[in-house]
């Protein structure tokens, strides 16, 4: 019984350190070029406002959100974990 609690924990614990690492590692690239768009993407939004253009990038467990201003040039930027938590994001 305890072989089997340790080799589930071990496994549990290996998904979360993949899952971090590929977070961790999406998060700096996009953050370096900003034009980049996340390697999975399931779903693309399109969200025209008044003021500007949004397009929200799904991809597993986080979305960025590319914010445009009037003349198409990006004015911010955010990348949110599981669609709660703001990880980082700027403005200019």
């Amino acid at each position: 019984m305890k072989k089997i609690i340790k080799i589930v924990g071990i496994v549990l614990l290996s998904i979360i350190g993949i899952y971090t690492l590929f977070v961790v590692e999406e998060s700096i690239r996009i953050a370096n070029d900003v034009e980049a768009k996340p390697v999975i993407v399931f779903l693309k939004s399109d969200n025209n406002k008044s003021a500007g253009n949004e397009i929200v990038y799904y991809s597993l467990g986080f979305k960025l959100v590319n914010k445009y201003g009037l003349e198409s040039s990006m004015v911010g930027q955010e990348l949110w974990l599981f669609d709660t938590f703001l990880l980082w994001g700027w403005i200019s």
